[in-house]
């Protein structure tokens, strides 16, 4: 089987680290997988694994811009040259790109939905291009996209995201400190974090309006925000009016993720909205108690109680108490760590590739039945 992975770019971010790691197990499982995106950091880990990357101007937003029309004689040459049996679409413009190749060439194609859609949009309703299954991350990303993006069940297939369990759950113990002593933080003081984008959605406001609460009776908390994005003057600018600013740390993460998660004693992700929540997966396979709010997969992933602590979304006050409730309490603590490190083990990379891969052959077994035939998708 021959996969070509489509992704708009392969900057640090969800659906890059999604497509580098889906074709490094693929080429594991014996798979070929080629990566067509604008390139990015991740390119290199490519290299390193020899997967080819195919590089194509088609860093935009517009789906129907020119960039895409621009891009598609050369790559639906080079997917009938390259007999490929199928495209994995990973963003919006891939997933129109898919369609058009589909049209030109008969190569089939699936897409995973990453997150939630503004479902109306004229141009998803007329231009829906979702391929012969899509892939949802969370079972919340797979009833949005029935009730509201209106693909039929039939099609949707539910395939949880994946991490690399061993490279969170063994950074050497030495490394807090070093990460600590680098950005000016106290290793005597209980660190609060987040890894992310900072964008809205994320509702870090929250998170740093929560500090700004506890901040004056709990010398002991530093927080870390790691991550880099629209947001961060705002949440700089908060961080100052609260008068917190100097026990408030920001970092774009030149480091390895789980470097930084080996810092953090109480990991929270406080968004408004949230596919799958790969970073809350990360920290709890790190071992890092876990707050949550209760919201799209951050809900299917974490069990409140069990193995980290849910809370109201948009809710500052809430999101206090459960620090200082979770930080006042180490038994708590080394409980909620033991069953996040337990639950993360169902979140492996090689199970998210194995359901991947029985869609693939799924759709590739219906099209042998259906050859000739083109359908809108």
């Amino acid at each position: 089987m021959k996969v070509l992975i489509a992704a708009t770019h392969l900057d640090k971010g969800g659906i890059a680290v999604y497509t580098v790691n889906l074709a490094r197990h693929l080429k594991l499982a014996g798979i070929e997988a080629v990566v067509l995106s604008s390139g990015g950091e991740l390119t290199s880990v490519l290299d390193r694994e020899g997967i080819e990357h195919i590089e194509t101007g088609i860093r935009t937003k517009a789906e129907f811009g020119p960039k895409v029309w621009r891009a598609l004689p050369s790559v639906s040459r080079y997917v009938r040259q390259g007999s490929f049996d199928l495209i994995h679409s990973q963003t919006r413009v891939t997933q129109v790109m898919a369609e058009a190749i589909f049209r030109m060439t008969g190569t089939p194609y699936v897409t995973t939905c990453h997150g939630f859609f503004k479902h109306r949009r004229l141009s998803r309703r007329v231009f829906p291009c979702w391929g012969e299954k899509v892939i949802a991350i969370s079972k919340s990303v797979g009833a949005h996209l029935v009730s509201d993006m209106r693909v039929s069940e039939e099609k949707v297939e539910l395939v949880y995201n994946g991490i690399d369990l061993d490279l969170y759950g063994n950074v050497p113990e030495q490394v807090r400190g070093q990460v600590l002593n680098e950005l000016g933080i106290s290793e005597n003081s209980t660190v609060v974090g987040t890894v992310g984008r900072f964008s809205s959605v994320k509702g870090f406001k929250y998170l740093v309006e929560a500090f700004g609460r506890l901040a004056e009776k709990r010398k002991d908390i530093s927080l870390l925000l790691v991550g880099q994005g629209p947001e961060e003057a705002a949440l700089v600018k908060m961080a100052d009016d609260m008068a917190v600013r100097e026990r408030i740390f920001f970092t774009s993460g030149k480091r390895p993720l789980e470097e930084y998660f080996s810092a953090i004693d109480i990991f929270c992700m406080p968004s408004l909205n949230e596919g799958f929540g790969l970073a809350v997966v990360e920290a709890m396979s790190s071992g890092k108690t876990c707050i949550v709010s209760a919201v799209g997969g951050l809900t299917e992933v974490v069990t409140d109680g069990v193995d980290g602590v849910v809370v109201s979304p948009a809710d500052p006050k809430e999101l206090a108490e459960a620090i200082e409730r979770v930080s006042d309490d180490p038994d708590l603590r080394r409980r909620l760590s033991k069953g996040a490190r337990k639950r993360a083990a169902d979140f492996s990379l090689e199970k998210s590739a194995e359901g991947t891969i029985k869609v693939y052959r799924s759709v590739l077994e219906a099209c042998q039945g259906n050859t000739g035939m083109k359908v809108a998708h």
